[in-house]
Formats: structure tokens, sequence, C-alpha cells
């Protein structure tokens, strides 16, 4: 897998979760086909995660379905 590393000043992607476009970014955007995620939502998704996990600690959460 090769990673295109040239800075693009266009806005080609925008965030699907903040909206945020690759020309105002300062970080990186995650795309592929029909979604995209700026660094700071993965962020955010990382926290909230991590928050849930460690407020629930010691066991195993899973909803049955």
């Amino acid at each position: 897998m090769s990673v295109n590393t040239a800075l693009n000043n266009q806005p080609t992607h925008q965030c699907t979760f903040c909206g945020i476009t690759n020309a105002t970014l300062k970080g990186v955007m995650i795309s592929d086909p029909g979604v995209n995620i700026c660094q700071e939502c993965v962020l955010l998704c990382v926290d909230l995660v991590f928050g849930h996990s460690a407020k629930h600690e010691g066991g195993d959460h899973r909803e049955a379905h």
C-alpha cells in the first residue's frame, strides 16, 4: 500500500462527521469510498470509547442481541 504525502490545498474531501475539508485540516483525513473522517473526529471517538470502557471496567458489557 502506497501513501500519497503530497500537500493538496484544494478541498477535495470533507469529514463526514464534522464537515471540515482537507484544505483547512491540520492533520490527516482518512478517506474511503462513501466516508471520510478527520484526525480530530478519530481522537474524539477514541476518547469516547476508552472513557466509556474506563467507567465499565471489570467485565464484559456487550449487549446480547
